[in-house]
């Protein structure tokens, strides 16, 4: 049952801040007005619930790069790899990773989250369906190791936006993944926002004071009371 970073891992961000966590990013790839707000939008969600804070790069030596490349999607590393960090957020006129929740998805794996559907007890919740996957990829798919991670006993979330939907890497009209619970079947991989159980993830790795809206009980068997702070209404410089 393991997808986030433990609070001793090595490859967690390390730079602090007034008890806030640093991660230092540059933009190098080119990308319109829209494209940008989004990226800093997406940024402005996550400290906005966490303890996280973005901060444009000077001279620090671990740090992200946003780059746009032709033909390479969307991807990064899970955490602090040492030294530069690749997030790929390629946008063209035919499709785009700039969209504010691909934006999040990607700089939670930077914070240090898997994706849901990775955790080592996803077979009770969800069955993939390899005979509908090319073997090219299968590793989509692997359970994260007990010793790489864990879930800081959050229960499984079918509407983490850290979840794919349901025919992410599957042959045309087929499905990779069917969730054991029907009712979600149509739910995952389709948030428009992180859940608070991503941003509970991300604050019990980093032991954050403060917790969307100041709430530190990370206990989502009680989830009700506890709402995700809404999207600034004022932009980023």
């Amino acid at each position: 049952m393991f997808n986030a970073l433990k609070k001793t891992s090595t490859e967690k961000w390390n730079i602090r801040d007034n008890g806030n966590y640093v991660i230092p990013y540059t933009i190098t790839g080119h990308y319109d007005r829209r494209e940008l707000a989004n990226i800093r939008k997406a940024m402005s969600r996550i400290e906005a619930n966490t303890c996280i804070r973005f901060r444009e790069r000077t001279r620090e030596r671990d740090y992200i790069e946003i780059q746009n490349q032709a033909g390479q999607g969307c991807y990064t590393n899970v955490g602090r790899i040492g030294g530069r960090g690749i997030v790929m957020l390629e946008s063209n006129y035919r499709e785009t990773c700039t969209e504010p929740e691909t934006v999040i998805h990607e700089l939670l794996h930077v914070t240090g989250l898997w994706h849901e559907h990775m955790r080592y007890d996803r077979d009770q919740y969800i069955k993939v369906h390899y005979e509908n996957i090319d073997r090219g990829y299968w590793s989509q798919f692997e359970k994260v190791k007990p010793w790489e991670a864990t879930t800081y006993n959050i229960p499984y979330d079918y509407k983490s936006i850290m979840h794919y939907e349901k025919s992410a890497f599957a042959y045309e009209g087929k499905i990779s993944m069917e969730t054991l619970d029907p009712r979600y079947q149509n739910v995952i991989g389709r948030q428009k926002d992180a859940s608070p159980s991503d941003y509970r993830k991300v604050c019990e790795i980093y032991q954050c004071s403060q917790c969307m809206n100041g709430n530190t009980d990370i206990d989502v068997q009680k989830p009700d009371p506890v709402t995700v702070k809404p999207f600034p209404s004022t932009k980023r410089g």
